[in-house]
């Protein structure tokens, strides 16, 4: 995958992210009354469900945009390939490391929602193509550390 390809799996991910969050807003609000009825009952880990089903919404959410952001700022500071700036290997590691916690992220909605697991698993395949795509061009932009960012 070259950058171009790179860049607008990137905005297609986000489109697509963007599009399950609307989607399933009420899947979401369906989910946050289950959890407020099992409140009523006292269901031991609650409060951790409610925290994790939050912050995993957040942070895709947040993280949704940032890849591509990342992406196009590691581009422009580095316009060919090996063309290292301390810029390029910064927003090359920000987008690697926005892609790992959205990996994660949907690995656990995953769970919380069952039902839209064929939606969830396209995006899971295309943000490891990503994330596969985003280490080879930590290559070129960390020629001497032969490895992705971690």
């Amino acid at each position: 995958m070259n950058r171009d390809e790179l860049l607008k799996a990137a905005e297609g991910y986000s489109k697509k992210a963007r599009q399950w969050f609307r989607d399933g807003e009420s899947a979401l609000r369906e989910k946050e009354q289950e959890i407020f009825s099992q409140a009523k009952l006292n269901v031991l880990g609650l409060k951790e469900a409610v925290t994790d089903l939050t912050t995993v919404v957040r942070d895709l959410r947040a993280d949704q945009n940032q890849i591509q952001d990342q992406l196009r700022a590691a581009f422009a500071s580095a316009p060919h390939v090996g063309g290292a700036t301390a810029t390029a290997q910064t927003c090359v590691k920000a987008a690697w490391l926005a892609l790992q916690r959205s990996i994660q992220g949907w690995l656990r909605l995953k769970e919380f929602f069952p039902d839209q697991e064929d939606t969830v698993l396209a995006l899971l395949v295309d943000l490891e193509r990503m994330r596969r795509a985003v280490e080879k061009e930590a290559l070129d932009v960390w020629p001497n550390r032969g490895s992705a960012p971690r």
